[in-house]
């Protein structure tokens, strides 16, 4: 299956969470709180006395600007236009203050504006108030208000904060940041907007109630009913977890957690000169292979399940994997109404950087369903491991006897341990317990496989092996076959149907069976034809077997070089069964021979022609042109072609 450049990267909008969580997490929680980490020296506790204070001026310090170094030769620039130390010792920065920071040699340059600022003489508190904004390289952070309380390790804001840069906006109405492990807490209405890529018109919205992001191991938590949203595209999900990658602010890891749903939906893109006419369909119905039916890659994809795990390269803007644990459920599809569903208690999506989908992984209850709108019944793969090759376009299912592969399409019907589908080919092998339900899918007045048996009728069928080859259109049961249909029987080691002239040939010595209800009543018999090739002719509807042919009824044996089964008129249960070369008779106490015997089913009577002979151990030796046995009595009719008719007849 092509791939075209809509379909080459399903999951491509989550990959614009790598830009967002770059520049909004690694950025906004590491410049500013490892700001106030190293710069404010961890001060203490901020009261609130300085609301409504009038202190007596002890110091008065008036537009004023400090350069100072501190030991790891970070220079840092200190501007205000008044600053108050008051009775309690606390410093007040009034009208104005401004901090620029530059950082170590090769370090992010941080400028802090506020109104208003307090400090104590020793640092250990720290409040910016009043229109307070933060900068560092593209990035502002807004609040009305920033404190530090070193009897908590905290730095905290409850007034709200917004961050915006040229790519990305965030809010939340408050936040707290622990120095002692390192952690941020952002609470209430937490959302971000991004725009993903230069000239993109659509913002990426993450929407949360509480998030928390740990620093050291470099992970956010967002939970309260996360919402994700970009154009048409949207996700939802109780929580959400992040992963960066270590020393990168690039996503590694993205968890979506409880009833988590995304729906992805590629933005439809102009169109480009004048559309090519469509490609005229050939005539009559067109039915797909099972590769082209299958659908693994797809820009448009609804993704269900308790958890959602989508893992990116770190160095390329592409997803690694995706991995769901819980229900999940992928429903992928196309604007030419095709559309595959992939279930199961966990699904496994491996993506390589360059050559696109490696392989996907179903487990527990695993179930593909493909469907498009030439084939409605579409087709069917279900069992407890499921494993398709993206490389080999090959699917290996896997089970047990007690829980086989069950595989289903409009004609067949098959479950085993094993089934390995070859799309390449359009080609399978099951093996191991085979179980096979064919459907007569001839049109009224065609051959069909089912001819032989009951035209019309599903054909059921066992085997060790079933392999089909589309080149030779051949299906080929093998070892310990048994099909059967109503009352009909075939067994043999090998029996092989052609798909596309649904001729079929048994070798290693292959017999039918059928049963046969006498005329005169009584329980039904059963009837054997066999030998060691059997061949079935769709356009005459006979089936022959050559090589140790043989007849066998309830009373009768018959052994000849070829035995051929005459249906009846339709096709259905046999009606004339002729046995041809050499042929020897048994009955009882009696032999015959001759060289063609013809057994009519309903009248109950085998003809014996070419020089046919009888020797009866009680009675003797009989000849004649024409030997009729009548099996519901046991007489046997002489007839001789040059005399008058023989009324001999011979008792049983």
């Amino acid at each position: 299956m092509s791939r075209s450049p809509r379909t080459r990267h399903p999951l491509r909008w989550i990959r614009r969470l790598q830009i967002f969580f770059a520049l909004g997490l690694g950025v906004v929680l590491v410049v500013i709180f490892g700001y106030f980490l190293t710069h404010l020296n961890r001060p203490g506790g901020l009261q609130s006395s300085e609301q409504g204070f009038t202190p007596q001026k002890i110091e008065v310090q008036e537009s004023a600007t400090h350069l100072e170094f501190d030991s790891g030769r970070s220079r840092r620039g200190i501007k205000f236009n008044k600053r108050v130390l008051g009775p309690d010792g606390l410093y007040y920065f009034k009208g104005g203050f401004e901090m620029d920071d530059h950082g170590k040699k090769g370090g992010r340059e941080i400028r802090i504006i506020s109104d208003e600022a307090v400090t104590d003489k020793d640092q250990t508190m720290a409040r910016f108030s009043g229109n307070v904004s933060i900068f560092s390289k593209g990035l502002t952070l807004q609040a009305d208000s920033f404190a530090y309380d070193k009897s908590r390790e905290l730095i905290f804001n409850e007034t709200g904060v917004t961050m915006r840069s040229e790519r990305f906006t965030g809010s939340a109405r408050t936040y707290a940041y622990s120095l002692e492990d390192e952690t941020a807490v952002l609470e209430g209405d937490v959302n971000f907007s991004i725009r993903p890529q230069i000239g993109d018109s659509q913002f990426l919205t993450i929407k949360g109630r509480r998030m928390v992001f740990n620093y050291p191991q470099r992970r956010a938590h967002i939970d309260g009913g996360v919402d994700l949203r970009h154009g048409r595209s949207r996700g939802t999900a109780e929580a959400v977890e992040i992963q960066l990658f270590e020393g990168r602010d690039y996503i590694h890891l993205l968890w979506l957690m409880g009833r988590a749903l995304l729906i992805m939906r590629e933005e439809p893109k102009p169109a480009k000169g004048r559309a090519k006419p469509a490609e005229p369909k050939p005539a009559g119905p067109a039915v797909p292979s099972d590769g082209s039916l299958f659908l693994f890659e797809s820009s448009d994809q609804d993704i269900t399940a308790d958890q959602i795990l989508i893992a990116a390269f770190e160095n390329i803007r592409r997803i690694r994997g995706v991995r769901t644990r819980g229900g999940s459920l992928f429903v992928l599809s196309s604007a030419e109404g095709q559309s595959t569903r992939i279930e199961g208690q966990t699904v496994n999506f491996v993506f390589d950087p360059v050559r696109g989908l490696e392989a996907i992984d179903v487990r527990g209850a695993g179930r593909l369903r493909a469907v498009n709108k030439d084939v409605p019944a579409g087709r069917l793969i279900e069992g407890p491991i499921i494993l398709y090759d993206g490389f080999n376009r090959m699917i290996r299912a896997g089970g047990s006897e007690q829980a086989p592969v069950h595989s289903k399409s409009e004609s067949r019907d098959i479950s085993a341990e094993k089934i390995v589908f070859y799309f390449q080919n359009n080609s399978f092998d099951a093996w191991g317990g085979v179980k096979a339900v064919l459907e007569d899918a001839s049109a009224p007045g065609t051959a069909s496989a089912g001819a032989f048996f009951a035209s019309g009728k599903p054909i059921f069928g066992r085997s060790r092996l079933i392999r089909y080859i589309d080149a030779q259109h051949e299906l080929r049961f093998t070892d310990n076959v048994r099909l059967w249909q109503d009352k009909q029987v075939l067994l043999g080691p090998e029996i092989i149907i052609n798909k596309e002239t649904q001729a079929m040939a048994g070798t290693g010595g292959v017999k039918t069976q059928f049963s046969h209800t006498p005329k005169a009543g009584g329980p039904d018999e059963r009837v054997e034809v066999g030998g060691d090739r059997m061949d079935y002719d769709p356009k005459t509807r006979v089936v022959g077997f050559s090589g140790n042919g043989y007849l066998r009824t309830k009373d009768v044996d018959i052994k000849s070089e070829t035995v051929s089964i005459v249906p009846e008129a339709g096709g259905g249960r046999p009606r004339l069964i002729q046995a041809r070369g050499s042929v020897v008779l048994t009955q009882k106490t009696r032999e015959a021979r001759s060289e063609a015997a013809d057994y009519d089913v309903g009248q109950e009577t085998i003809v014996l022609t070419g020089h046919p002979v009888v020797v009866d151990k009680q009675k003797g030796t009989f000849r004649g042109d024409k030997l009729t046995f009548h099996l519901a009595d046991g007489n046997i009719q002489v007839d001789n072609r040059d005399q008058q008719r023989s009324d001999v007849v011979i008792k049983s």
